[in-house]
Parts: structure tokens; C-alpha cells; sequence
């Protein structure tokens, strides 16, 4: 489509008219071009830019935190939210569960009896660990008493993602555990 097709005969000649709609019909092509890639890729919650993860946030009544929360993990926890409706089984939460915070960073157990769950796990950050308690309360039938227990933090868990004691001498032990880390 060519917005130099449309022109009326009044302007076919005139150079200064034709010089502004080409350099027009550039921008609107380049412009045009994108925004319907992006729609399309919106489709696709894994890939979907911040209009398209908004959309699904809405969908699923999330409330997004944009100062806390990154369009990554905003992608991933509606990624979660999709997959959420699959039936539950011992397989699917503990594949669910490693991909959310990391295979080995975590164990269960679960008595059959008593109809109980208890997950032990160092949780990579806050907002992680808001989506876990989301996951569960959607996926584990109600009939089982579950319940998060969280592992005490050491320095020895978190030196890896901070060096030395200087990265974090002027953060508190709170702001160091919001961020990324895994049982070493």
C-alpha cells in the first residue's frame, strides 16, 4: 500500500508534496510493519512485548508491580497462569516447581494419610515467592493441607551472587534476600 497512490492529480506533480508523502510512506511502512509484528507476537505470552503481557495480565486479574517485577518474570509468571489448569499430579509439581525456582533448591513431602504437603525451599526473591503460593493455592486439590516452609538464609547461600562484603555493607539483610540466588 502506497499512500502515493491515493494522492490526488493536484499534487502528482508537485516535488515537494511527492518528497513529503515518500518520506511518509517510509515511516508508515517501517511503522505499520512493526506494529503488526508485535501484535502477532502478543499472541505468544513467552515472547509478547509489554502491551501483550498487560493484556494478559488483565486476563488473569493480575496486578503487576512494575518497580519490582521485570517484563521477564511478568512473562514467566503468565506463562505459569496459563499452564496452572493442567490436572495435578506429583510429576506435574515437581516439574512445575523446578522450573519455577530451580531443581535442587527445593524438596517435599507429602503423607498420604493425613492428606498433607509440605514444601521445604530457599525461594530465588519475593516476588517468586508470591508466584509459588499462587501455583499452589490454583493446582493442589483442596482436600491437602499444604504448607511453605522457608530455609534460613547464610551468608554462605548468598556469597555467590555478592562477592564481597562491600556489594552489600550498605543493603539490609532483607534487600539482600529479594534478590536472585540458589542453595549452593
Amino acid at each position: 500500500m502506497k499512500v502515493s497512490d491515493y494522492l490526488p492529480n493536484l499534487y502528482k506533480n508537485n516535488t515537494d508534496m511527492l518528497n513529503i508523502i515518500n518520506s511518509e510512506e517510509t515511516e508508515l511502512e517501517t511503522n505499520l510493519k512493526l506494529n503488526i509484528e508485535n501484535k502477532f507476537i502478543d499472541t505468544f505470552a513467552i515472547k509478547a512485548t509489554e502491551d501483550g503481557i498487560s493484556k494478559f495480565e488483565k486476563i488473569f486479574k493480575i496486578e503487576p508491580n512494575y518497580y519490582t517485577e521485570t517484563l521477564e518474570f511478568r512473562r514467566q509468571r503468565v506463562m505459569n497462569r496459563l499452564v496452572s489448569k493442567i490436572p495435578y499430579t506429583e510429576r506435574y509439581l515437581i516439574n512445575k516447581v523446578n522450573s519455577m525456582i530451580g531443581e535442587g533448591n527445593w524438596s517435599y513431602e507429602i503423607n498420604y494419610n493425613d492428606y498433607t504437603l509440605k514444601l521445604y525451599s530457599l525461594i530465588p526473591g519475593k516476588n517468586w515467592y508470591q508466584e509459588l503460593l499462587n501455583f499452589l493455592t490454583e493446582t493442589i486439590p483442596c482436600n491437602i493441607d499444604w504448607n511453605v516452609i522457608l530455609y534460613s538464609a547464610t551468608w554462605e547461600i548468598v556469597r555467590d551472587s555478592y562477592k564481597t562484603w562491600n556489594d552489600i555493607k550498605d543493603m539490609t539483610w532483607q534487600e539482600v534476600m529479594d534478590g536472585e540466588w540458589t542453595i549452593t
